[in-house]
């Protein structure tokens, strides 16, 4: 009876001792649960279909409890401001006149969008003192503020060396109320790494198809 009971005490001890090492492991990693963690950033540039102006990002994770810091729900919110070319008839010239043989023309249209992405998302992390290495998943939606569509028409005139000039052009703008439009609900992967610069402050990249940025993150 007695060995049993000193048995008991033993492994009572080791257990108490291992779970004293593990919180303290989980203590000194980058990301626990519990923590809360607001990111700043920033993306944009060209594509091949167009352009977007410099995107905001904000974002939020929290690591829940009961998970040790390995799984964070959260937010995501960001404004775009882009142009992209949607049609062309360049590269083919086209005879909108059948009677008028030395006329061509050609079109294309611009598509200016400002929208917002909103959604909400759930990630894994694995964690050492510095570094908090993520990845997950975000469902959203992206609000479009405003559309504008830019029709660009050109008129060509065909000399006697067979080159096409230039002889007019106009522009006309089409405005396009917002919808609702189920192709913008979002399921967007995304995977991230932030390192810690203090206990509070890291630097963050993140790449996601809708949530790509380089930013800021404070721990709180």
């Amino acid at each position: 009876m007695k060995k049993l009971f000193k048995l008991s005490i033993l492994t009572i001890t080791v257990l108490c001792a291992n779970y004293g090492s593990i919180f303290a492991q989980d203590e000194q990693k980058a990301f626990k649960e519990g923590d809360k963690v607001l990111s700043v950033g920033i993306s944009g540039g060209r594509s091949s279909s167009g352009y977007s102006s410099l995107t905001p990002t904000v974002s939020f994770d929290y690591g829940l409890k009961g998970t040790r810091g390995i799984v964070s729900i959260g937010g995501f919110l960001s404004y775009s401001n882009s142009t992209t070319q949607i049609a062309s008839t360049f590269g083919s010239i086209q005879t909108y006149n059948p009677l008028d043989t030395s006329t061509y023309y050609s079109s294309f249209t611009n598509l200016n969008r400002q929208s917002i992405t909103a959604g909400l998302r759930i990630g894994l992390h694995y964690s050492t003192r510095k570094w908090d290495l993520y990845a997950g998943a975000m469902v959203g939606y992206q609000f479009d503020i405003s559309k504008n569509y830019q029709v660009i028409t050109s008129s060509f005139k065909k000399d006697l060396n067979s080159q096409y000039s230039v002889v007019n052009s106009t522009s006309s703008t089409f405005s396009r109320s917002p919808t609702f439009n189920p192709n913008n609900i979002i399921i967007s992967p995304y995977a991230g790494a932030r390192y810690y610069l203090t206990p509070k402050i890291s630097i963050n990249l993140e790449v996601g198809q809708h949530t790509s940025n380089i930013g800021i993150s404070f721990k709180f």
